[in-house]
């Protein structure tokens, strides 16, 4: 495997207010001086960390956070700064995230410009009911209107939706889904609601005044969403996320193929040659943070043969497509059934897994029951 690592991650720490179920390293408000000093310190952590990146990149990814929660100018700074310092492949995907109370017209037309063509759009539910009880900051029609108007930008989008949430039945599960793949977006991650902890609905959860669907409405959403998936130009090519043919999210295959890709910012992860690093959470650390004195990563794991072989597999095998047997003979020097021949076996005898066209794929069963399956590689 090649130490330079040709995809890019870059986090936005800022929001303009959390929800209610995340725990993802973030803060809220935050001026614009705050602002420009973190955009510097990213930008001298990519002149720091330069050297892991290969001549050209095929995925650039601006997650958050919130990166349109920017003041006026700045992620278009950002990006165009990005873009001067780097050489991108033909045809790169190039993706940000983005909130619908905080995406202006102006603003997607700017990305637009500046070669952004994908937009992932934090929907969660088109139910303002629903989008109150997370904490939400938009309502259901301006997301529905953020859709139409990137749609008409000429962007690929790509919808995120929760499942299994606070007060939702499997109708209103139902209202949201179909309404979403009426417009013709690329790409769609459904995720379950989990519980973290140090969030809203973990307190609320620990005092028994979390309301959330009960097991029969949540096998009636589960089945609601098989059916209209199916019904839908979408296929499912990942435990989560579902996507027209051609339209999966690159950037987020290379986690899942377990190849390289740098992380910059608070809190971002960097996989290359036989290394995982990872930045430190504190804001104010990592914008003191000078490449001169020292690394803007706080850990440096080293990632021995038995843990890549590992996280080769279980990662893998969130994909439909499965793990493909000879890739990882050549990468790890024996067959796959060497060294899990006989987990392999009792997944299959389970029905949660099969071999074919040389992958070691699950089952629509088994990856269902993921959490279960993958743990037996580990």
């Amino acid at each position: 495997m090649k130490d330079q690592a040709r995809s890019l991650y870059v986090h936005i720490p800022f929001c303009q207010k959390k929800c209610h179920y995340c725990d993802f390293v973030s803060y809220e408000g935050c001026d614009a001086q705050v602002q420009d000093n973190y955009i510097d310190a990213l930008l001298r952590e990519l002149a720091q960390q330069k050297e892991h990146l290969d001549e050209q990149l095929d995925t650039l990814y601006i997650g958050g956070g919130t990166p349109t929660v920017l003041l006026e100018g700045r992620l278009e700074r950002l990006i165009h700064e990005l873009l001067s310092k780097l050489e991108m492949s033909e045809g790169a995907e190039i993706t940000v995230e983005a909130n619908p109370g905080t995406l202006s017209r102006e603003r997607m037309r700017n990305l637009k410009d500046l070669g952004v063509g994908r937009i992932s759009l934090g929907v969660q539910s088109l139910n303002d009911m629903e989008l109150h009880e997370l904490g939400r900051i938009h309502s259901a029609q301006e997301a529905r209107d953020a859709i139409a108007a990137l749609l008409e930008l000429d962007y690929s989008v790509s919808a995120d939706l929760m499942c299994n949430i606070p007060r939702q039945t499997a109708d209103s599960f139902a209202a949201s889904l179909g309404e979403l793949l009426a417009f013709p977006i690329n790409h769609l991650s459904i995720y379950d609601l989990k519980i973290e902890k140090q969030t809203p609905f973990y307190r609320m959860h620990e005092k028994g005044e979390l309301i959330l669907p009960a097991e029969p409405v949540a096998d009636a959403i589960e089945e609601v969403k098989t059916r209209l998936i199916d019904e839908s130009p979408l296929s499912r090519y990942e435990i989560s996320n579902y996507a027209r043919p051609g339209f999966h999210a690159r950037h987020n295959t290379v986690y899942w193929q377990n190849k390289p890709y740098l992380g910059l910012g608070v809190a971002a992860v960097s996989r290359y040659g036989d290394l995982r690093r990872t930045n430190g959470a504190s804001l104010s650390e990592y914008l003191s943070a000078d490449s001169q004195e020292g690394p803007f990563y706080v850990t440096n794991e080293i990632i021995n043969e038995k843990m890549e072989r590992e996280e080769t597999v279980f990662l893998a095998l969130r994909l439909t497509e499965g793990l493909n047997l000879s890739d990882f003979e050549l990468r790890h020097g024996s067959a796959f059934q060497f060294f899990y021949g006989t987990q392999a076996a009792q997944i299959v005898d389970l029905g949660l897994g099969m071999f074919a066209d040389g992958h070691f794929r699950l089952t629509n069963k088994g990856l269902d029951f993921s959490n279960h399956v993958l743990s037996l590689f580990v």
